[in-house]
């Protein structure tokens, strides 16, 4: 469905598409702005602005922090002190439920 278009059409057209890239433009260029200075309002803090302190809001503080200069439990070449199985127990005890 292919149209032909004389010379006259074809150059309404081009200055119709021109003058809408210029409004596409415009458009961005207001849309970058505003982009940027929401980025920068959610950037401040109360350390680089004038809020006060009491808008910082609580950070969440880890419930298990790692200790600073090391690994987290028994360190390498530590020895283990865990209850081995043996061949001949001195008693068996057997535990029963109450309730079924």
């Amino acid at each position: 469905m292919v149209e032909t278009l004389d010379i006259n059409e074809l150059q309404a057209l081009v200055e119709t598409l021109l003058q809408r890239i210029d409004q596409l433009e415009t458009r961005l260029r207001e849309v970058d702005a505003e982009n940027k200075d929401l980025k920068a309002r959610l950037a401040l803090n109360p350390t680089n602005s004038d809020k006060p302190p009491s808008t910082a809001g609580y950070a969440k503080k880890p419930a298990f922090p790692k200790p600073p200069g090391g690994k987290v439990g028994a360190q390498t070449g530590h020895p283990g002190k865990t209850l081995a199985l043996v061949a001949q127990p001195d008693f068996v005890q057997r535990h029963w439920p109450g309730q079924c």
